[in-house]
């Protein structure tokens, strides 16, 4: 048997073995026609195997004819695999792929019917020597077929070139495979018809049922159908944010059909369009685009149809690390911006009702510990603050006077003037002593009539002249301020830590027993509690 024979046979077999492993597969984009361009190239390959086994020129022509169903059929097959493949097979419809076969149809019923026309072949040398070599002499049918098929082998080869530069590094190996198993048959047709000899043995046949081992090859070790990349125009129709690449000049450079959707654009062709003319009526987003900055940024905008539009940009550096542009991730965030401006309404009257809660609180506290007709402190907060302060003045070393003062005669005020009077004098006096007192003395209103004032860091001699002070200002203001017929008076006692004690009690104490001392004297008078100085103090005045 002829030794291209047989190697014909064995590629025939590989072929099919090819065909096995697809159809593993046959669920993975481009795998049935991959298993359909197998087994057409193993029935090419068969019959060319076939033809240079026998002698008779009738038995060759049949063969030859045969040869004409898998060898038409090989580039239409290859050319749907590369489009499926790169998943592009939208670009063809129905209608499309059987128009694809009309010509290696044709070239099939013309093959077959060559001895009528003799378009196909126009005669046939039979080698000298070898009976099983025939030497076929091409006519226009032939050429007109090569020229399809070289047709539809370079836009197979265009197809997957372009698409393995839109696909990163993960599917480098795959492409390449497939790649050099397109040019090989092509490089093999174009040898075949042009110089038949200058390559012996190097039959498109050939060459195919190699493709097909590269195939397999890629099948088992670089996953070519389990890992089948996503072509770039797939991912940007499929992703719901809008993409924008943007040159150093700011001009679009790319975009899916998100942005779009999102920017609300109308220019029908935004490649190539400065961004601030795409978005003259945007100017806003258009400026914060225009930023040029070393870091990537985010903000977030109204759109003019009220939703918040959100722009992730992320600087682009080229391979010397010098700014070549910017890509722009644009998102619909109109919810979380609402959401956000929800929780910050609910923040805002939680914090509203804090503060509410906090003033109710303190107005609590502070009526907690004051006197509600005259405005000063009551005997709460004297009992939890006079320790204290007395404590600080035994550390620091410095005075604390009382002033103990009681309106005269106050139950004849009340009983003649009535108890409304009797409130306003009190009131008078409250306000007197809380005006006429610093931020860190205490005017407290005891009981009744009765009022103590604590003097912080204040002598024994300066208390006793603020009372005589306090006492002659209240009978001065009972006719002309208060309105009486009569002239009130006040009797006050004077004491002072740690003179009259050690302790808030001793001091209190002393105090209030001047203050009886001085009604008792006369009334409308101020004494000084009893002491060792009392004599001094007395000879001072």
């Amino acid at each position: 048997m002829e030794t291209y024979a047989v190697i014909h046979f064995v590629a025939a077999a590989v072929s099919l073995s090819a065909a096995y492993f697809t159809w593993k597969r046959r669920s993975a984009p481009g795998a049935k026609w991959l298993f359909l361009l197998m087994i057409a190239a193993a029935q090419w390959t068969f019959c060319d195997g076939m033809d240079l086994s026998v002698t008779q020129l009738e038995t060759h022509l049949m063969w030859a004819k045969a040869s004409y169903l898998g060898a038409g059929a090989v580039p239409v097959f290859l050319l749907l695999f590369t489009l499926e493949y790169t998943q592009q097979e939208q670009r063809l419809s129905t209608k499309g792929v059987a128009m694809l076969f009309t010509v290696p149809l044709f070239g099939l019923f013309a093959a077959l019917s060559n001895e009528q026309h003799q378009l196909v072949w126009t005669g046939f040398l039979q080698a000298s020597g070898n009976p099983r070599v025939i030497v076929y002499q091409h006519g226009p049918i032939f050429w007109f077929l090569a020229l399809y098929s070289f047709a539809l082998l370079f836009v197979s080869a265009i197809v997957i070139v372009s698409f393995a530069l839109k696909t990163g590094r993960l599917y480098r190996g795959q492409n390449i495979s497939i790649i050099v198993a397109i040019l090989l048959p092509w490089s093999a047709a174009v040898v075949y018809v042009h110089a038949p000899g200058l390559v012996p043995g190097f039959y498109p046949s050939i060459a195919l049922v190699v493709s097909g081992s590269i195939m397999t090859l890629s099948i088992l070790k670089h996953r070519l159908f389990d890992l089948v990349p996503i072509a770039r125009e797939a991912l940007q129709e499929k992703v719901p944010d809008g993409l924008l690449a943007l040159d150093s000049a700011g001009q679009v450079v790319d975009l899916n059909p998100a942005t779009i959707r999102l920017l609300e654009l109308q220019s029908a062709k935004p490649i190539g369009q400065p961004i601030s003319r795409l978005l003259e009526s945007w100017p806003e987003a258009a400026a914060h685009l225009l930023v040029i900055d070393n870091e990537d940024y985010e903000f977030t905008l109204c759109s003019r149809s009220g939703s918040y539009i959100g722009f992730e940009v992320s600087v682009l550096l080229d391979n010397r690390g010098v700014y070549c542009g910017n890509l722009v991730v644009v998102r619909d965030v109109t919810d979380r911006v609402r959401n956000e401006q929800a929780l910050k309404q609910a923040n805002d009257e939680l914090q509203s009702r804090v503060q509410d809660i906090e003033s109710l609180h303190m107005k609590l506290s502070e009526q907690a510990i004051r006197d509600p007709l005259t405005g000063l402190f009551n005997r709460r907060y004297l009992s939890e603050t006079l320790p204290r302060e007395i404590g600080r003045a035994a550390r620091e070393g410095y005075p604390v006077s009382f002033i103990m003062l009681d309106v005269d005669a106050f139950k004849q005020i009340n009983d003649v003037h009535g108890h409304a009077t009797g409130d306003h004098i009190l009131r008078f006096l409250g306000s007197q002593l809380a005006s006429q007192t610093r931020a860190g003395d205490i005017a407290c209103r005891y009981g009744g009539d009765e009022f103590l004032v604590v003097l912080t860091n204040t002598a024994l001699e300066t208390a006793i002249e603020r009372a005589e002070r306090w006492r002659t200002s209240f009978q001065e203001s009972s006719t002309s301020v208060m309105g009486l017929s009569e002239v009130a008076t006040l009797s006050a006692g004077v004491a002072a830590f740690p003179i009259h004690g050690e302790t808030a009690e001793q001091v209190f104490a002393a105090a209030d027993g001047a203050m009886y001392a001085a009604k008792a004297a006369g009334r409308n008078r101020v004494t000084v509690s009893p002491c060792d100085r009392l004599s001094q103090i007395s000879a001072s005045l």
